[in-house]
């Protein structure tokens, strides 16, 4: 009976099975759903705002200190690997190395506009909104690679540093080769006014010529017109037209005066 009762009480402190609680679902995302989630816009813009930072800053940092990390950054991607070598640059290793591609090896100074394209796309990001039109900006800015890497190399030539860049040293050297100094220089200047016009649409006007005014001979046309608009006063008759008006009777008692007016009638 002992062993009946100790069996029956364990049978009740076994807890009873329940079919109610299920294992949760893993929530599966979808690479689709993750490109669409705005928190991913929010953290895409953040970097691409940073990126544009650390390209500004690092490209500002190579105009001074290109000299004394030439050497070292020329080797290539070694320069990252840990080891005891140190560039000058305010971004280190990194911010020497990232500049001496894109001056040395891209566009030279144009670089600088990579730093607009990601803080463009990078605020549009950030705030969920159109701030800044994107493929109007990817449009000036691959324009403005082209074009101004090849100018910054053609007046630039000869010089140490890179200002066009091996792109604009390329554009530069095969105009020269194609219509020479003259001729790549015309075309520049051409194409700089096209840039302008097409980038701002300046408004150009004619300025306009001082008319000289003819004062004296219009106040002469006026006061003959004022002369002939002024009434003409009569004119006075003098003697010899007086005795000439006089009646003939008039003439007759001139003429005759001891004739009466009988005998003028005989």
């Amino acid at each position: 009976m002992a062993n009946r009762l100790k069996a029956d009480k364990a049978e009740k402190k076994k807890p009873a099975k329940s079919d109610n609680f299920k294992p949760e679902k893993e929530a599966q995302v979808t690479v689709k759903q993750l490109v669409k989630d705005e928190r991913t816009h929010k953290i895409a813009g953040a970097f691409s705002i940073l990126i544009s930072l650390f390209l500004f800053i690092a490209f500002a940092s190579y105009l001074f200190t290109w000299k004394e990390d030439y050497d070292k950054v020329d080797k290539g991607a070694a320069i990252l690997l840990p080891g005891e070598v140190k560039t000058t640059n305010l971004l280190g290793n990194l911010g020497a190395y990232v500049a001496h591609l894109f001056f040395h090896n891209g566009f030279g100074a144009a670089s600088f506009m990579f730093c607009s394209l990601f803080f463009v796309m990078g605020v549009n990001a950030l705030l969920g909104a159109k701030i800044f039109n994107l493929w109007r900006n990817v449009r000036y800015v691959i324009v403005s690679l082209l074009f101004f890497s090849v100018v910054l190399a053609f007046v630039f030539r000869g010089a140490a540093f890179a200002w066009g860049g091996a792109v604009g040293n390329m554009g530069s050297d095969w105009l020269v080769r194609m219509i020479g100094n003259v001729g790549t220089a015309a075309l520049l200047l051409l194409g700089g006014l096209a840039y302008v016009i097409w980038r701002f649409n300046p408004v150009f006007r004619m300025p306009a010529l001082p008319v000289r005014e003819r004062k004296p001979a219009i106040a002469e046309v006026s006061e003959q017109e004022e002369d002939e608009k002024l009434p003409v006063p009569p004119v006075k008759a003098s003697f010899p037209m007086r005795v000439l008006a006089m009646p003939w009777r008039s003439w007759a008692a001139v003429i005759l005066p001891n004739t009466g007016p009988q005998t003028m009638m005989a």
